[in-house]
């Protein structure tokens, strides 16, 4: 049986922050708006970039502007592929 329960005002303010930080995805928007689907791009990564965080950023990001990123593998470890196609 499941629990319910109601959820603390630190909770609350806990998911409302991480749902507002669309600061950290400008600079994915500014970048996936001069694409179209069909287009491929790159991204390297420093070393202080997570693969994950960066990938799903991305995706999020494109997902917003109706549009849907297909990673691709890259000879290079601290680069990401990836092909825009339609949502």
């Amino acid at each position: 049986m499941p629990v319910f329960k109601k959820l603390s005002d630190a909770e609350i303010s806990d998911l409302n922050r991480r749902r507002n930080n669309l600061e950290e995805l400008n600079e994915y928007l500014i970048y996936l708006n001069t694409l179209r689907p069909g287009d491929w791009g790159a991204i390297d990564l420093s070393k202080d970039d997570s693969q994950r965080t960066v990938k799903r950023r991305t995706s999020i990001a494109a997902t917003s502007q109706g549009k849907k990123i297909r990673w691709r593998r890259s000879p290079e470890d601290q680069r990401l592929v990836f092909q825009v196609i339609p949502a």
